[in-house]
């Protein structure tokens, strides 16, 4: 361990326990870069957190927001106004205390931030889980206005970390002044599912249980789970001739969620532990239309050897085929066929999830990534790279 190599992480809710996307990359990022160096953690949020410490991390502060400031910019993660002056203030003291060498912005960004980290020798990351101008155009939102906000992020930092290539390509054509880019996929940690991975899928059951987890005060989320409930499920039920059930993981049900009165719909809301809920599922159904990175969902899903149908959206920035490491379907009818046909032969789910294990151990798990976290820390701390540097933000504005 490099004791120089100081990270500060910043997140909205604490990253542990992680039980859907954001949170999971987040404490992927904590724990590998707790390899390289000493790392603590400032997370904020309208709930209390229901830790004081976190395992491996050196330093840990929850900040509780009070629920009447609101994050005023919609479309992009930020915290501003009052929120903001909150947040400014636990950010210098965590830095005074803890003197980081590298401050990460984990999805979140905070108005004035590059004025408050550090020293002169503090480096600011800001790690980006979309492209928000690019799902601001796919929500039908005011993408000018997210384009603006984002591009002044990028332009006042000191390094990128994206999910993809494709989320990189697509930051270079819309930020062409942007910081040093580096590639820090979603990953897995393969060893916390190997309790449930033992659980065979067995000969038809008398029930077909579907599982998508999220939080749902996220739009993709929320849209590809109402299309599950109101179009998937009752699909699903018509070709089987069985009893359906459809589990809804995640925080924030939207109201349409909690008004349905089908009999199948289990709203789980936020869980401590998703295993027991993959352990039940005969299928992990991600029927998302929008959004960039990468999808831990589905990383979940082979991990824990539970067989998958997705659209190609879904399955974007992941090195995965049709047929060999899941179902990628499209349209409603083709997605309900695709689940009764994974429920009615269980070779074919056998062998997809056996395929979609072998690749996230060799390309996805956190043994596999590790070296990709402590690079980019690394390249960022020694300032590598050609791009723009911290202080640009007048160069986005005029830009955007």
């Amino acid at each position: 361990m490099n004791e120089t190599l100081r990270s500060l992480f910043i997140t909205v809710d604490p990253p542990y326990p992680a039980t859907s996307g954001a949170p999971l990359r987040n404490w992927q990022n904590v724990r590998l870069a707790a390899e390289a160096g000493p790392v603590a953690v400032l997370s904020f949020g309208h709930d209390e957190a229901s830790l004081t410490e976190l395992p491996g991390v050196a330093l840990y502060r929850h900040i509780t927001l009070p629920r009447s400031v609101e994050n005023a910019a919609r479309g992009f993660p930020r915290l501003s106004g009052a929120a903001a002056e909150i947040a400014g203030r636990a950010v210098a003291e965590m830095c005074e205390v803890f003197a980081p060498a590298i401050v990460v912005l984990e999805n979140v960004w905070i108005d004035g931030i590059e004025r408050l980290v550090g020293g002169p020798g503090c480096r600011l990351v800001y790690d980006a889980h979309n492209v928000y101008v690019d799902l601001a155009k796919e929500l039908h939102l005011d993408a000018s206005a997210v384009r603006t906000r984002e591009a002044v992020a990028v332009a006042c930092i000191d390094d990128l970390w994206v999910c993809s290539e494709e989320d990189a390509e697509r930051m270079r054509r819309e930020y062409p002044f942007s910081a040093p880019i580096h590639v820090v996929p979603n990953g897995i940690d393969t060893d916390y599912y190997s309790r449930i991975r033992g659980r065979g899928l067995r000969a038809p059951r008398e029930v077909i249980t579907m599982l998508f987890v999220g939080s749902y005060w996220y739009e993709p989320n929320r849209i590809a789970a109402e299309l599950l409930l109101n179009e998937v499920l009752p699909a699903v039920r018509a070709r089987s001739g069985v009893a359906v059930r459809l589990l809804l993981v995640g925080a924030a049900p939207s109201a349409a969620m909690q008004a349905s009165r089908d009999p199948g719909l289990t709203l789980a809301g936020r869980v401590p532990d998703v295993r027991p809920y993959l352990n039940l599922a005969d299928a992990v159904v991600v029927p998302l239309r929008h959004g960039g990175g990468t999808r831990l969902k589905l990383l979940e899903a082979f991990a824990a050897c539970r067989p998958v149908v997705a659209t190609a959206k879904a399955a974007e920035g992941i090195d995965v085929r049709d047929g060999v490491h899941l179902l990628v379907r499209e349209r409603t009818n083709d997605i309900a066929d695709a689940v009764v046909e994974l429920w009615r032969q269980p070779a074919l789910a056998e062998r997809l999830t056996r395929q979609a294990y072998e690749l996230i151990t060799a390309r996805y798990a956190w043994t596999a990534l590790g070296p990709a976290v402590r690079t980019a820390l690394v390249e960022a701390a020694l300032g590598a790279g050609d791009g723009a540097i911290r202080g640009n933000g007048a160069r986005a504005a005029n830009f955007a």
